[in-house]
Parts: C-alpha cells; structure tokens; sequence
C-alpha cells in the first residue's frame, strides 16, 4: 500500500472550476466577445463535467418563455440546442416560465430529471436533460440574461461552490456583452448613440476637442453624482480624474483635436475617477472617435467597476482558500512550507508538520447528511484555530484533511505536545442542529531537525506516520521515522 495519497478529486476539481473562471476573465479582458465567449462555455462545460452551456439574453417580457439563445457549447452525443427551438417553444412553456421566475430576483433555479414535472418535465424529457442549473446574468440589478449548465449522462446536485462560481462567471460574461452591443452601437451612427446612450446603464461622455463635457447621459449621473446640467462645459479630465492623470490625459488630449487618433482610441482601460462626494472608484473607459461639422469629439463609455473588482478580489482568494472553511488551500501551506524550509536550511530551528484526518466524518456524512457533515468540518476548522498559537500555520488539504505547521518549537518532542492537545480538542463533541456529533481525529507528525528536504517530502513523511498512526488504532498520533519510511517501501 502507498500511504503517500495522490492529490483528491475533490481539490482537484475546484481548482479546474476556478481555473475555469480565472481563464473566462482574462479572455473577457483581451478579445472581443464573439470570439472568446464560445471558448469559454466550452473550458466551464468540460471543467464542470457538463453537457451543454447557454448564454440566454432575456427577450420579450409578455411571452411565456422570453429567452433568446446568444451563445452555447454542447457535446455532439447530446441534442442539439439552437435557437429555432427557443421561438417554437416559447408559446408551450408557461410552466417553464413560471419556473424560471426566481431569475427575475437574482436567485438561480435548478431541476432533476428525477422529481421534475409538467412543463418542466418535459422539458427536460425533450432535451434529453438529467439535471439542470441557471444562474442570472444581472446588470445594474435587473436580469439581463441567464447562464445555464445541463448534464444529460449524470443526475447532479449542485453544490454551492459550483453555483458561486457559475455565479461570478455569468457575472463576466454579462457585463462584457452589454460593454460590446453598447461600443457597436456607438460604431453605428451619432443618432443611435444618443438613442442608446439615454437607456444605458454604464456611462456615456462625449468631450470635445478642448476637454469639454458636450453631452452627459443620465447613467454618468447616477454613478458619479453630477446632473447634466452641471457638467455640460466643464473640463472633465481637471474634474473628474484624480491629480496623477491629469498630465498624461491632456497631452493625449492634444494628440486626439489634431486628427481624431491617439492610443486610447478603440482600447478599453481601467483608470479611477473622483464622485461628487469625493469619492475616488475604479472605472472601466472605453474611447471612441466621432467628427461633427469638422470637429472631432470623444465619445467614453465609463463603468464603475467596483463591484467587479470585489469579485476579481473573490476569485483570487478562492484560488488560494478553502471555500468551506475559510482556511488556506493544499498549494498555500506547500508555499508556507517551503518558506520555513528555505529561512532554516540547515534545519537547526526546529518545527514540525502535522497531517490531519477525522476518523469518523463518513459515517456523519452517512447518517446525519452532508450539511451537518459542513457544519462539523467548519467547526474543526474554528477549534484548530483556536487550539494554536497565532504564527502556527493550518490548511484544509479537502475532504476531512487538514494540515499544521507549527513553527519554533523549543524541542522536537514539543511536537507530542501540540498533538495531545488537538486531539483533546477535536474528542469533544460537537453540537450541530440539535445533534451531538463525535468525531476524533488522528495525526501523523514529521518534525524536521535536518536539512535539504523539500515541502512535499516533509508531507510525504507526514502522511506515512498518519497511516502507521490509522493503522494502530486511530485517535492517537504518530512521529515519523526512518523505519516506517523503509516499512512503507517494503510494502
């Protein structure tokens, strides 16, 4: 038997599904839409294991079913979706609609093959579906659109890290949809601009070739506080952008009044801008050139990208963090790891890594169900926290996993110390939903009192002891020695 476990399916398959997101917004930033966005159903459909991924735009509101088909990625094995299916099956479907309500508020729907009825049903009998789950596309709090993932070979349950992270995707792709239409339209003709820009959520500038606000929509209002009235005239790079800007904006400003160029012209940037109240935010600017009576005129359409930041913000840190329990990922405490190992080369200051596993955790997962088997990993969680010092490192690996470093140790037999009281911890009940659950745990402990190992053999020696500690009984812990090590090889 190797006691050296290979990398969990289940860690495995949150970072495709982050990797997934990750790739969706870097594509969403450098390409046009119609070029990336069938790339990106195709990476979320094969990372979520899924059939079949729609991008619908919300179309009619008197009709049953008012979806309009924008975009989709299916397996060829599957029936093939397209948009002459939406318009036959608009007028059949007010069960469907009535289902897909929830969209409306910001809410995702989902259904299964298994307990579906009536309309939805047989929708899903039509399209071959086992399971089905769709997200809102929101922008500026209205549901523009939906995002929709079907599995038509596998009944699924959708967990609530699937759902954030198709969430933040649709979230992606909405807003980039809207941006594009948006600078297509300003591509068109002045008069449908001014049309357009009247009924837009992002803001619509136009200045002249001085600097001079010449029309200001009534988005720019709400999302940098100025009416129309007070900002016709004004020069808006010494209004609007903070001091650091204010040069390089005008000397591009002279550059555009001669001949309609510069290098903002047709790109998109990420810049900030001051409020009414003084408030400095994040923006999103798009620039675009338009000649009127011989005068060229800059048209921006400016979004306040706050909410997306906080977003990419959430992505970097579900990169790196446990969505569960809060606590850093496998791939945080390997670099945590290797730091100790690189400040103490020699390995003259003593530490030790503990690996982790509940003994019980399947059989609360079995009887009182997956919730509570959450709640109780959450509270193993806060108890480690609070059963170690504050410089002590600790991680969820997945599954009912979890690892310690604990760092300038005065002795290595200190080690046995630390464990007897995590474990003392962890035997006393926990109280879930009215249950007093038990579980225990049993550690291995590899303490490092010598050089040149790397971070994955301190763990590889870490998960060994675990397995001789599993093997002898469980609710105990054991330190690593060289004999399990030959031991483990003999096997």
């Amino acid at each position: 038997m190797n006691a050296t476990r290979p990398i969990h399916e289940e860690q495995s398959y949150r970072d495709s599904l982050r990797a997934a997101v990750l790739h969706a917004s870097q594509c969403l930033t450098a390409g046009s839409i119609d070029d990336t966005v069938p790339e990106i159903l195709a990476t979320t459909g094969k990372s979520l294991h899924v059939d079949r991924v729609l991008v619908l735009e919300n179309h009619s509101p008197g009709e049953d079913l008012p979806l309009a088909l924008c975009y989709v990625w299916q397996v060829e094995s599957v029936p093939q979706v397209s948009s002459a299916f939406f318009s036959e099956y608009a007028s059949k479907s007010a069960g469907v609609g009535q289902w897909l309500l929830p969209l409306q508020e910001g809410k995702h729907v989902r259904a299964n093959f298994r307990n579906a009825t009536g309309a939805v049903g047989d929708l899903l009998r039509k399209l071959d579906m086992k399971s089905i789950l769709i997200v809102p596309i929101m922008i500026a709090g209205s549901a523009w659109g939906s995002l929709g993932v079907d599995s038509c070979r596998l009944e699924r349950e959708w967990t609530s890290v699937e759902i954030e992270l198709l969430e933040i995707l649709a979230n992606l792709i909405g807003t980039t949809i809207i941006r594009d239409r948006y600078i297509k339209l300003l591509r068109n003709s002045e008069e449908r601009f001014r049309t357009v820009a009247e009924a837009a959520q992002d803001a619509m500038i136009v200045i002249n070739s001085r600097g001079l606000v010449h029309f200001w929509n009534s988005a720019a209002q709400r999302i940098l506080g100025y009416a129309p009235c007070e900002a016709a005239g004004k020069n808006v790079h010494e209004w609007l952008a903070p001091a650091r800007y204010r040069n390089f904006a005008a000397g591009r400003l002279c550059d555009f009044a001669a001949n309609g160029t510069g290098d903002v012209i047709g790109k998109t940037e990420e810049l900030s801008a001051i409020r009414k109240d003084g408030v400095e935010i994040p923006i999103e600017l798009s620039v675009a050139g338009m000649q009127v009576d011989g005068e060229w005129f800059a048209v921006g359409i400016l979004r306040d990208i706050s909410a997306r930041k906080k977003t990419e913000q959430r992505i970097a840190w579900l990169a790196r963090n446990d969505v569960l329990t809060g606590l850093p990922s496998r791939s945080v405490f390997v670099e945590e790891l290797q730091q100790a190992i690189l400040l103490d080369p020699r390995g003259e200051r003593h530490f030790a890594v503990f690996y982790l596993d509940l003994d019980r955790f399947k059989d609360v997962n079995d009887t009182l169900g997956h919730p509570v088997g959450d709640l109780l990993l959450k509270g193993v969680a806060e108890r480690l926290k609070t059963s170690l010092r504050d410089n002590d490192k600790i991680a969820r690996f997945g599954g009912d996993e979890f690892a310690i470093l604990a760092t300038e140790l005065s002795d290595p037999t200190d080690a046995g110390i630390v464990a007897g009281k995590l474990l003392a911890a962890l035997a006393l009940p926990f109280h879930i939903n009215g249950n007093e659950v038990h579980c225990g745990a049993t550690i291995g402990i590899f303490t490092r009192e010598r050089g040149d190992e790397d971070a994955e053999e301190l763990l590889a020696h870490a998960d060994v002891a675990l397995y001789h500690a599993k093997s002898e009984g469980r609710g105990t812990f054991r330190v690593f020695t060289d004999d399990m090590d030959k031991e483990v090889h003999r096997r």
